[in-house]
Formats: structure tokens, C-alpha cells, sequence
């Protein structure tokens, strides 16, 4: 069975996005990313990371990732983890998830069994 020819299906709409980028101090680097639909949200996302997480999250063991994403959740207990927090959460979740994999030289599909 031959590839057809690849068509986009973007329909003209433009979507922001907010890049995460997580480093370990043997300069293993783990990117993860988020929708952030506008681009005051996008700003917004980017403020809590720099601000409300990165200050907290250096340091710590890139290894143990279900306690930090319990830490970035904790952190944002006065106005909620819905919404604009969500989406700062999952980027540096996934950048989380991403780095690990990098670092033991698996696929995330072996963190699942």
C-alpha cells in the first residue's frame, strides 16, 4: 500500500503552544509541551513555570516524577489546578517524562510494562 501524497488539515487556525524544557545537571534535557490556545495564556503558562515552579523543582530528582507533579500540584492550591495550571503542569510533566526516558535509554511504552 503507496503513501498518498500528505495533505495538512490546519483549516488556517492558529494555536499557540508553550514549550517546556527541563535539564538535569548532567545536562540530560527533556522537552514537553502544552496547548495554550491564546497568547496571553501562552505568557501566562510561561510565568508559572519560570516563577512558580522552576524555583521549587531545581534541585530536585528528575527521577521521581509522580511526588514533583504531587509538588506542582500542591503548589498551586490557592487559585486551583484547573485551566492556564493544567497546562503548566503537563508540559512539565511530560518534559518529566521525557528526560527520564532519555536518561535510562527507554521508550515511555517501557514505563508501562
Amino acid at each position: 500500500m503507496g503513501i498518498p501524497d500528505p495533505e495538512p488539515h490546519d483549516h488556517n487556525n492558529l494555536r499557540y503552544i508553550t514549550l517546556a524544557r527541563v535539564q538535569t545537571d548532567e545536562g540530560v534535557v527533556g522537552w514537553g509541551e502544552c496547548i495554550s490556545q491564546f497568547p496571553e495564556s501562552a505568557v501566562a503558562v510561561k510565568v508559572i513555570i519560570e516563577r512558580g515552579y522552576s524555583p521549587f523543582l531545581v534541585g530536585e530528582n528528575a527521577v521521581d516524577g509522580e511526588r514533583l507533579w504531587h509538588k506542582m500540584l500542591g503548589r498551586v492550591w490557592w487559585y486551583g489546578p484547573q485551566g492556564i495550571v493544567a497546562f503548566a503542569i503537563s508540559a512539565v510533566d511530560m518534559a518529566l517524562w521525557d528526560l527520564r526516558g532519555k536518561a535510562s535509554g527507554l521508550t515511555h511504552l517501557s514505563d508501562f510494562g
